[in-house]
């Protein structure tokens, strides 16, 4: 899939800092391939990402998404795949 909101400022912070992103997208609740794909860009993080990540890192969600993920919440009524499990 690709990127529509180009590569996170998340991503490269959180690998600098020594942070497994598996170990990260357990810790919030979210599933894995959410976290990298938002990580990614390719979609808009859950509101766990953008509200628990911070807190947990200890940096700003300003500094780990850029204003076009953060401007626009994430809408879970346009997850092809909800409801399917």
């Amino acid at each position: 899939m690709p990127s529509r909101f180009g590569d996170q400022p998340a991503r490269l912070l959180l690998r600098r800092r020594g942070y497994i992103l598996k170990d990260l997208s357990e810790k919030i609740g979210v599933p894995e391939r959410h976290f990298l794909d938002a990580l990614a860009g390719r979609i808009r993080p859950r509101p766990e990402v953008i509200n628990d990540l911070p807190a947990l890192v200890g940096i700003p969600v300003t500094k780990l998404f850029t204003e076009q993920v953060r401007a626009k919440p994430y809408d879970a009524s346009k997850n092809p795949w909800r409801g399917l499990s």
